[in-house]
C-alpha cells in the first residue's frame, strides 16, 4: 500500500476491508501447518492465542 507520493504507507482499518480470509489465499498444506481451519461461514477460524487474538487485545 503506498501513498500519494508513492511510499509505504501503514495499513489502516478501512485496507481490512478488502482482506481475504487466509484460508482462500494460503495454499492448504500452509493452512493445515499454521492451524487454520474453515469456520461454518467460510473464514479462515483463529486458534487459540493466535496472532489475530493478540493484537485485537492490545487495541
Amino acid at each position: 500500500m503506498t501513498d500519494s507520493d508513492g511510499e509505504v504507507r501503514e495499513l489502516t482499518a478501512a485496507d481490512a476491508k478488502y482482506f481475504k480470509p487466509a484460508t482462500e489465499v494460503l495454499p492448504p498444506a500452509l493452512c493445515e501447518r499454521l492451524g487454520l481451519t474453515l469456520s461454518e461461514k467460510g473464514s479462515a477460524a483463529q486458534p487459540p492465542g493466535s496472532a489475530g487474538e493478540r493484537l485485537r487485545k492490545i487495541r
